[in-house]
């Protein structure tokens, strides 16, 4: 197989399933940027988790924030998750591992922090993986989905506030 850079149109629609993800689940961004000047090809730059996030210490079940913190874990795992399944969606094929790899890491090391062993922690990333395939298969969100991701051709970088509005306008189409 041989590796390829994906298309802008893939970049714009795997930055789109993230940032859609993320608010439906009300993880708060800052911006979504396409093509940008280092090797990365997009982003979602993600706002300062809440306060009271603190996996480090949350983790342990005899924390008071562990079920509030392993909540808003499970929802940013799966705003990183939906990135890829968007732009396999959108392309009819999967795409190169190289081009979701960071946010696969980023989610095994999430969800490692919250169970005891890697099985489980592979179980964890399929079933929150399979979450994130519901929210982009439906077409609600699917419609918000291919809004952010024509906008982001158009303009490269949208903020938060535009996007929040863009998406909302696709939901109720």
């Amino acid at each position: 197989m041989d590796c390829r850079e994906p298309s802008i149109e893939e970049v714009a629609y795997h930055e789109a399933g993230h940032a859609v993800a993320h608010f439906v689940n009300r993880v708060r961004f800052v911006e979504i940027r396409i093509v940008l000047a280092n090797e990365e090809l997009g982003r979602v730059v993600v706002a300062a988790p809440p306060k009271w996030y603190r996996p480090d210490i949350d983790s342990s079940e005899s924390s008071p924030n562990y079920l509030r913190s392993r909540f808003f874990m499970e929802r940013l795992v799966i705003g990183s998750m939906a990135g890829h399944i968007a732009q396999h969606r959108y392309a009819q094929r999967p795409p190169e591992l190289e081009t979701y790899r960071y946010d696969l890491e980023a989610s095994f090391a999430d969800v490692c922090r919250w169970v005891g062993s890697d099985h489980a922690a592979e179980a964890y990333l399929k079933f929150l993986w399979e979450m994130a395939r519901d929210l982009v298969d439906m077409d609600v969100y699917w419609a918000a989905i291919k809004a952010v991701a024509a906008a982001l051709l158009e303009r490269k970088t949208i903020k938060y506030r535009d996007a929040s509005k863009l998406i909302r306008e696709a939901m109720v189409r």
